[in-house]
């Protein structure tokens, strides 16, 4: 297998429309969903409390049915031969490689590009957060390059706040504690890449910013691929998934085929204001490394992030020992 480019970022960031830019390029061989295998296998599934039966099961889950389902919302059941790929994964892997994350992301990718017939082409792969796993990553593909979506956190969270009722509800998480996600995942995702680039160099680690991205598309595809080292195409222009044209996968119901700014600066319409506080009061320093201008006066902020804090530490922290008495 090719060294694999990795993309990764918070959810609901725009990693999955950056992702699908890649698919039409025939350098390139894009894997249609995110991988899942870095958050629902590893580490969990390589520790002695699974047998083997069990892990083969749970690869079964998160690769293949997931995939399946994702597909078929999406009316793209046709697009892959998921019985095929599957049977070419699991024919290639021994028990032995299953608690060996190399291997499995080696096999799968090789797998996929039989079942696609597209051989001796670059994987790409996504899975948001991975940045934290760069050290892993890197010690199983030692040359694989990085790039790091990042987006204004206030429009990333009004992404997720539109989502809280029709889909991270039925997961248990409302307004609040999809709040509380964002400043920790976002923070420690911005100061982990950091660290990365720190420790790995610009030649194998970068950060793509998600409003410049999708204001000047054109010039900023051409800085990536310069780092990526492939030919510019125009299909890294338009985001399709195997091959076929899809939809924008935003929680208001607007359908878009092309990348669209639509939602740029749009988070003082779609959060409130108290909100939009609490992240500039926790996040503030890094939005400005990341040039994304903050509103709010930082002492109005403290205020309603104290506030917040409460209901955080009540929900998170708070052991009522009095009730012993």
């Amino acid at each position: 297998m090719k060294d694999p480019i990795f993309i990764c970022g918070h959810r609901k960031s725009g990693t999955t429309m950056f992702h699908n830019l890649f698919d039409g390029h025939n350098e390139l061989l894009v894997y249609p969903s995110d991988l899942n295998l870095l958050y629902a296998y590893f580490p969990v599934y390589l520790s002695d409390n699974y047998s083997d039966n069990e892990r083969l099961e749970r690869l079964d889950i998160v690769l293949f049915k997931d995939l399946e389902f994702q597909l078929k919302n999406e009316n793209l059941s046709n697009a892959i031969n998921i019985q095929s790929f599957r049977e070419l994964f699991f024919e290639s892997l021994e028990n032995s490689d299953l608690c060996d994350m190399k291997i499995i992301i080696t096999k799968l990718m090789e797998a996929f590009s039989k079942v696609m017939d597209k051989p001796n082409r670059i994987p790409v792969i996504k899975e948001t957060s991975i940045e934290i796993y760069s050290n892993e990553i890197f010690n199983w593909f030692p040359n694989a390059k990085f790039l790091h979506l990042v987006r204004d956190p206030r429009d990333n969270y009004a992404a997720l706040k539109s989502g809280v009722k029709k889909y991270y509800s039925k997961m248990g998480e409302d307004e609040k504690q999809t709040l509380a996600s964002l400043i920790y995942r976002t923070r420690f995702g911005l100061e982990m890449g950091l660290a990365n680039i720190n420790k790995y160099g610009k030649e194998k680690y970068i950060f793509v910013n998600f409003t410049q991205l999708v204001n000047n598309i054109d010039a900023e595809i051409k800085e990536i691929i310069k780092f990526l080292g492939i030919s510019f195409k125009d299909s890294l222009l338009v985001p399709t998934r195997l091959g076929n044209e899809i939809k924008g996968n935003n929680f208001d119901g607007n359908k878009f085929n092309t990348v669209t700014n639509k939602n740029i600066g749009r988070w003082s319409e779609r959060i409130s204001e108290e909100e939009a506080k609490v992240i500039e009061f926790h996040l503030g320093e890094l939005m400005k490394q990341f040039e994304f201008d903050l509103k709010f006066d930082y002492n109005d902020s403290a205020i309603i992030a104290a506030e917040f804090y409460k209901w955080q530490n009540y929900k998170y922290f708070f052991s009522d020992r009095f009730l012993s008495l």
